[in-house]
Formats: structure tokens, C-alpha cells, sequence
């Protein structure tokens, strides 16, 4: 992270029903010698500039400047095992069923 960065914290579905002890990196240090900021992120709080950011995205998307990733599931048979997989953090992106 560059000095005066911005962290956005968002995703946790699959950490909901995760009852062990949170491991993993503490960078509180770095944090705090280069200033940084992390903030949760929730999409509601701009839902008045819904209508603008779906306009943006769109562009974004046509003009190939958007890429996104996803993980498809084939069948309906597959629901409850693409359902699992968003608690397990199985999935890269959106999660799709194709039927």
C-alpha cells in the first residue's frame, strides 16, 4: 500500500457462520506508519446514485475498460452445491447456475 491508501472492506458471506479464531496478517503497523485507511463498504449507503452507476458501468463494460470474473455452475441440480461454495469461499466472482 502507498502512504495515505485506501482499503474498501466488503464480501464476507463466507465468513457468516465461521466460529474459529480469526488468523491470518495483522498490518496495523503499516497501517499506521503509512497512514492508511480502511472503511467498510456497504452499496445501500449510495443507493440514490444507483441509476448513475448503472449508467457507468454499462459504459465501462462496452468500452472493455470492466473485466469481471465468475463461477459457473452447470445444471439446477448443482444449486445447493454453488450455495455451499459461497460459504467456503469456493467461488471466483459471481457465483452463476446455467440451466
Amino acid at each position: 500500500m502507498n502512504v495515505f491508501g485506501r482499503i474498501a472492506l466488503c464480501g464476507q458471506i463466507a465468513m457468516y457462520n465461521d466460529r474459529s479464531q480469526d488468523v491470518g496478517p495483522r498490518p496495523y503497523w503499516q497501517m499506521v506508519t503509512k497512514q492508511i485507511r480502511a472503511e467498510g463498504f456497504i452499496v445501500s449507503r449510495w443507493a440514490d446514485r444507483w441509476g448513475e452507476g448503472r449508467k457507468q458501468m454499462a459504459e465501462w463494460l462496452r468500452e472493455g475498460r470492466l473485466q469481471y470474473r465468475e463461477t459457473v455452475y452447470e445444471g439446477l441440480e448443482n444449486v445447493p452445491v454453488a450455495f455451499m461454495g459461497l460459504f467456503a469461499g469456493e467461488n471466483t466472482g459471481k457465483a452463476v447456475i446455467r440451466i
